[in-house]
């Protein structure tokens, strides 16, 4: 199974209290979506935190997938949330499924799946950056990230 951990692009801060995407992350979310659909992985389903930037990270990773039907929103993923509980929940899924949310969620997330610290943060986060995470044998290991800076 594949968990593909994503950071929202680029807010536009001006737009606040709920910050949409800027033309920048926009352009980000685009590229690394681009990059995605070129590797054809399998792809369940796309939850996102249900902020609007995350939302439109999500729906442009899945049109460029030509899966615009497989979005869905998640409870318990908005930046300072716990996650522990989305943890334990993903350890029950059977499919590859990718999660667009927000820091410090996205990188304690990858910490506590890594190495089961939840108040770490060992990895950087970029805007729209795309890990993914593999699970083998009930463990789980870092295939690999890719941001947009890496793909212009």
């Amino acid at each position: 199974m594949a968990l593909y951990l994503v950071r929202h692009g680029e807010a536009d801060q001006q737009t606040a209290p709920d910050p949409q995407l800027s033309q920048t992350g926009e352009q980000q979310v685009t590229t690394v979506a681009n990059w995605f659909a070129k590797q054809q992985l399998n792809l369940q389903r796309i939850f996102h935190s249900g902020k609007r930037r995350a939302q439109q990270t999500a729906e442009i990773i899945a049109t460029t997938l030509h899966k615009p039907e497989i979005i869905g929103v998640i409870e318990g993923m908005h930046p300072n949330d716990p996650v522990v509980p989305m943890a334990h929940k993903i350890q029950s899924w059977p499919d590859s499924v990718m999660l667009v949310g927000h820091l410090p969620f996205m990188s304690r997330l990858a910490s506590c799946l890594l190495i089961e610290d939840d108040n770490d943060e060992i990895l950087k986060v970029q805007t729209a950056t795309i890990i993914c995470l593999e699970k083998q044998a009930g463990k789980w290991y870092l295939d690999w990230i890719v941001n947009p800076g890496l793909l212009t």
